[in-house]
């Protein structure tokens, strides 16, 4: 079932914020569905400059940090746990084509069980620029 999302400044920010909390999800972390998440969140003409940002956030050297191998998958055992929870949401700009919305996110990340990197707190801003998607 699809939803028509209203072209209004509402409409633009709730739409950020379910974007913010799918990029902040467990699949960002498997390269493939990372893909698949921006093929179905990001407008065409912003897809291969959102992808090369994303992916350069989610380096090998970051993953193998919090104990996932290359597909983003946790130990055997432990539980990934990775959540972005929308907390303000701030239209930049809007006209009738286009918004600029920041999204400020508290978040969850980590392992459960015995891990090198347990589930801890952190916050980010979700930025709509490519070149710094996620600060």
């Amino acid at each position: 079932m699809s939803v028509e999302i209203p072209h209004s400044s509402d409409g633009a920010q709730s739409t950020a914020a379910k974007m913010a909390a799918v990029l902040g999800s467990e699949e960002m972390f498997d390269p493939i569905r990372r893909g698949d998440i921006v093929q179905r969140v990001v407008v065409p003409e912003r897809r291969l400059a959102v992808q090369a940002a994303v992916d350069a956030d989610y380096t090998t050297a970051f993953t193998e940090k919090l104990g996932l191998d290359e597909h983003g998958k946790p130990p055997a055992g432990a539980t990934f746990v990775s959540r972005a929870m929308p907390a303000s949401v701030t239209v930049r700009r809007y006209d009738s084509r286009e918004a600029t919305v920041d999204v400020w996110c508290a978040g969850l990340l980590g392992l459960t069980g015995k891990a090198p990197q347990p589930v801890a707190g952190h916050h980010q801003l979700v930025h709509p620029d490519p070149d710094r998607a996620l600060e």
